[in-house]
């Protein structure tokens, strides 16, 4: 019965284990949806501006005030634009899709939030103790134990008892006639005692190997799971440490250099040549922002997970 009841355990554990690893599935789905969607709203942009330059490119060379390579510059840019837009698309789709399947849900799903970083609080932890993987293995040390037992049980006498009631209708063997209300009632007592236990003892032997076997597996896969959790939580800094550069310095100067970029540019002050540079500088800015959040958000949903957090 205790191994039993310790299998079953064991069981419920892995059952736990693969939700909690589903549900880290399903997030960093649902994040990689939204980068992707921040991203596509940035080529968005930058296909509106690109399209309104073009136009003007071409008229300024029709009146002569430009020559064929700005207007060849903008026509390029745009194409490449709009092929990584297009990709964009199909592998936002692609993760719309998958994220469909983990949720078997039969319409899409949209994710939608107030801010494409996940919000996290450096909280103090209890560590992974109580993470789905460690109480699935300490299950199987518990099982590997009973079965110890178990097979330790097995070498011990064992004792039966047995009780017989019965009855007799008609003419028994002493030529007696009897009817349902007589009772006969007969018990029997036994010792079973293993006489060669050689392969027994084998038996509890291997169950003993077995509990070593699970209990290192249990303290391999907690320092691995300590170590994980160690780096997760340096890389959380390292990112958080980048978005706030990102925050305080890095967008505000894209900003800065995209609205000055386009006031020169129409003043006279800078060519296009100049424009398409200072502009894909601020592009490459925002993109790289996008990037680190997302390198961020991928850091705390593995450390929700590997400390249990919902």
């Amino acid at each position: 019965k205790k191994v039993l009841t310790s299998e079953w355990k064991t069981a419920s554990a892995l059952v736990t284990l693969r939700e909690a690893a589903l549900k880290k599935e399903v997030a960093q789905t649902f994040y990689a949806i939204l980068t992707l969607t921040e991203k596509e709203k940035l080529l968005q942009k930058s296909d509106t501006l690109l399209t309104e330059f073009l136009r003007k490119a071409s008229l300024r060379l029709q009146k002569g005030e430009s020559n064929l390579l700005e207007k060849t510059t903008a026509e390029t840019q745009l194409g490449q634009l709009k092929l990584q837009l297009l990709q964009l698309q199909q592998d936002k789709a692609l993760w719309s899709s998958k994220l469909q399947l983990l949720l078997n849900s039969e319409p899409m799903v949209i994710p939608v939030a107030n801010s494409p970083k996940i919000e996290f609080k450096s909280e103090a932890t209890s560590g992974i103790d109580q993470h789905p993987l460690l109480q699935s293995l300490e299950q199987q040390k518990a099982t590997a134990a009973a079965q110890t037992q178990l097979e330790k049980a097995r070498k011990l006498p064992i004792l039966t008892l047995g009780y017989n009631n019965m009855s007799i209708t008609g003419t028994g063997a002493d030529n007696v006639l009897y009817d349902q209300s007589t009772r006969f009632h007969s018990a029997q007592i036994g010792l079973g005692i293993p006489l060669l236990g050689g392969s027994q003892s084998a038996k509890v032997k291997a169950a003993k190997v077995q509990e070593l076997m699970a209990a290192e597996a249990y303290e391999r896969e907690k320092n691995s799971l300590e170590r994980q959790l160690l780096q997760t939580q340096l890389r959380i800094k390292n990112e958080a440490e980048k978005l706030t550069y990102f925050e305080k310095t890095g967008l505000p100067n894209a900003i800065l250099i995209s609205e000055t970029a386009n006031r020169q540019f129409l003043g006279g002050d800078i060519n296009y040549l100049d424009w398409v540079m200072l502009v894909n500088q601020a592009l490459t800015i925002h993109n790289s922002y996008i990037d680190t959040v997302n390198l961020y958000n991928e850091s705390v949903i593995e450390w929700n997970y590997l400390t249990s957090k919902n």
